[in-house]
């Protein structure tokens, strides 16, 4: 901010000078400098107080003013007039500085994430993240189709999770099925509950997770897979855990998932599980219904 502030001082000290030039009066010129500086927001105020006083009761026309402003009552208005046309030319300056300078244009970014060098491209990718751009999610998907290294396809994953999109959200439990296990792990990671608001989202991360075949990323999968509290999910999420073809501490992780579900299916669920032929996992299902 403090920055900003010394922008503003330098750019009224040079209206400043503009109006002493300008006005036949310095002394009205640095007066309306001042007034400008310390009593920003009483111009309009003012301004309007005094049209209405002036001219409210004698004007016939809006142009009235053209024939019959002049002396003190001309330099008054003018120096208004200036001031205000000040506050309007820095304010939509700094607008205009400030956007050129926080934010590239996204044909900068797409030049970027076409670089060569992976450190232009993940610079692109960390910017886009926190870009207010509505073209920020489809640049990075678009990215993702191309990007061959799979470190910068994660950190894409990262940064399309923070979107609140539902393109961006959908890109993410599709990138569950990437070829590269880190990214399949990292896009399971990136999914939250707000995707599983969705009914269709919700039944496409349930298949996802059915066709993965790494174990180590069905670790990463299972909190996502349990998010789903509805009656299928709830089904679904027990038939894993009582398939005996699964793997054992996979089954054990899943039924801990499983129990953090607010659903009254649970404890039915839960009761077949605890007369399964798993003792170990029977007993740990019956500890926690006893733990409810």
């Amino acid at each position: 901010m403090t920055n900003l502030f010394r922008l503003i001082d330098l750019s009224y000290a040079a209206m400043a000078a503009l109006f002493c030039f300008l006005s036949k009066r310095v002394g009205a010129a640095i007066a309306a400098f001042l007034f400008q500086k310390f009593n920003f927001f009483e111009i309009c105020k003012l301004y309007y107080n005094y049209m209405m006083r002036e001219f409210a009761l004698k004007a016939k026309s809006f142009f009235f003013w053209k024939g019959n402003f002049e002396g003190e009552a001309k330099n008054y208005f003018m120096i208004k007039a200036k001031a205000i046309f000040c506050a309007v030319f820095l304010f939509v300056s700094f607008v205009v500085f400030s956007q050129e300078n926080v934010s590239p244009q996204a044909d900068e970014y797409s030049k970027l994430l076409k670089s060569e060098k992976a450190k232009d491209r993940l610079d692109a990718v960390y910017a886009l993240a926190i870009s207010s751009m509505p073209e920020s999610a489809e640049m990075l998907i678009s990215a993702y189709k191309v990007e061959k290294d799979a470190y910068i396809k994660t950190q894409i994953i990262d940064a399309l999770s923070v979107k609140n999109s539902t393109v961006a959200a959908t890109f993410i439990i599709d990138s569950t099925q990437d070829s590269n296990v880190e990214v399949r792990k990292t896009a399971w990671n990136s999914i939250n509950e707000s995707f599983m608001i969705n009914p269709d989202m919700a039944d496409i991360v349930r298949k996802n997770f059915k066709k993965e075949k790494n174990v180590s990323v069905k670790f990463a999968a299972l909190r996502a897979f349990c998010m789903d509290g509805s009656t299928i999910a709830v089904k679904d999420i027990s038939s894993f855990i009582l398939n005996s073809r699964e793997d054992k501490d996979l089954r054990k992780a899943a039924l801990i998932e499983f129990s953090k579900i607010k659903s009254k299916s649970v404890r039915n669920e839960l009761k077949k599980i605890s007369k399964n032929k798993d003792k170990e996992l029977a007993r740990e299902a019956a500890k926690i219904l006893e733990g409810k």
